[in-house]
């Protein structure tokens, strides 16, 4: 290990020394890690999955039937009603948890068939949209009007106008007819008033009904 001195000054190590021991922090921050009080700490703050927290949540007795010991955990990403994320921990025992994976893999294939029929179902729509013929070009900012207007009829969005403007330019030019013309972006009137915004823009969440 290399050490470095300076006159009257204490010796430190040189980043020969630091980029050796990279790994030594780590191991005494653990404690400080996961003590509840210092939580915020944890990945500066953010929702954390990490060993140390899997392993601070963990109970020794499995929280289903609370009879049996502990032998798996399950964690997964959740939001509270005012959009705070955080990490939900539970813990199995050995039958519990073959339960759990028999109902998680049912709710993986319902979810699939799902997703499958709404596919479907946009597939349609968008090929009908295309299929109209043009009639009349509007500045694209009619088309950003109509999607803004369905989506927060569903929740609240962040984005601005110019982000939602881009993004039916990058996957919906055709469908709506988006072309550029005279230095501006303009779309098909006809072909915005047939298209669902709604269905299109939400169809992979499967919380909102479309």
């Amino acid at each position: 290990m290399a050490i470095s001195f300076f006159a009257n000054r204490r010796p430190y190590l040189s980043l020969v020394a630091t980029k050796d021991r990279s790994k030594v922090p780590k191991h005494t921050a653990r404690s400080f890690h996961i003590s509840p009080s210092y939580r915020s700490n944890c990945d500066f703050g953010s929702p954390c999955d990490c060993i140390e927290c899997r392993e601070d949540a963990k109970s020794p007795i499995c929280e289903i039937c609370r009879v049996h010991p502990t032998t798996n955990q399950s964690w997964g990403l959740s939001y509270d009603r005012k959009g705070v994320s955080g990490y939900t921990f539970t813990s199995f025992c050995d039958l519990c948890w073959k339960v759990h994976l028999k109902e998680a893999r049912k709710r993986e294939q319902e979810k699939k068939r799902t997703l499958a029929l709404r596919k479907n179902k946009l597939d349609k729509m968008l090929g009908f949209v295309r299929g109209l013929y043009s009639t009349e070009q509007v500045p694209i900012a009619y088309a950003v009007d109509r999607l803004l207007s369905d989506i927060r009829s569903v929740k609240y969005t962040g984005n601005s106008r110019r982000w939602y403007q881009q993004y039916l330019i990058n996957h919906l030019s055709q469908e709506l007819g988006i072309v550029k013309a005279r230095n501006r972006y303009v779309c098909d009137k006809r072909r915005v008033d047939a298209m669902d915004f709604k269905q299109w823009y939400f169809y992979d969440s499967l919380d909102v009904d479309v």
